[in-house]
């Protein structure tokens, strides 16, 4: 069978219906070349009233839209929000398990397989972070695919790249990886790496000033 692939990423504002048709774009001169069947978005920022337009944009397009709005720890916020976008042409959605604020888990047909995938979109402030992690347990199971946005990094010798990365603040790592332990799953993406570094996010170190803190928070 032919393979696929599947995309995690933080699009931190998807900039409207503007950034969003860019979006499409970019997943329909990609996939033929890197397989590329599912898209997997956190903090789109996009309003309610917005989504029937997006649904309808990605539908013309050969893709299928699952989208939610809010935090996981602040589902009336007008920001923040995930997504799931499908290349219909390859697969097909079985059945949506659940759609809420940070997280959604959907079944895909492959063919004679069944794919079953989870966007998660962890809280920044640790109290909601360990809140939400310990709601995985009955969430997810061996055969769940998930990746997204944790908001804590897996090893922070290997994850975090700044003055003093032992400091860095990551509540909720050692639950996470109980849990995802005692579930089977694995974080894959490290396992390609073995000891290479890799980072998806870069923003300001804590304290101010021009350094900066560079992390491996989205991952599968």
């Amino acid at each position: 069978m032919p393979r696929v692939s599947l995309a995690t990423w933080n699009v931190r504002g998807m900039g409207g219906k503007k950034g969003f048709n860019k979006l499409l774009g970019y997943m329909e001169a990609t996939k033929s070349k890197t397989k590329l069947a599912v898209v997997m978005g956190q903090e789109h920022n996009a309003r309610e009233s917005e989504f029937h337009a997006l649904r309808e944009a990605a539908q013309m397009r050969g893709f299928q839209l699952i989208i939610t709005a809010g935090y996981a720890d602040n589902t009336q916020s007008s920001r923040g929000g995930v997504f799931v976008m499908i290349n219909t042409n390859v697969l097909s959605v079985k059945k949506i398990v659940e759609e809420e604020a940070g997280f959604i888990r959907v079944k895909l047909e492959w063919g004679s397989e069944e794919l079953d995938i989870a966007n998660v979109y962890a809280p920044a402030k640790p109290a909601g972070r360990l809140e939400y992690y310990n709601t995985l347990r009955a969430r997810l199971d061996k055969t769940t695919i998930v990746g997204g946005d944790w908001n804590t990094v897996g090893d922070k010798t290997l994850d975090v790249r700044s003055r003093d990365p032992l400091s860095y603040p990551n509540v909720g790592s050692s639950l996470l990886g109980q849990i995802m332990g005692d579930l089977g799953l694995v974080d894959e993406r490290r396992e390609q790496l073995g000891q290479e570094r890799e980072y998806t996010r870069t923003g300001p170190s804590a304290g101010g000033g021009e350094r900066t803190t560079s992390t491996r928070l989205d991952r599968w």
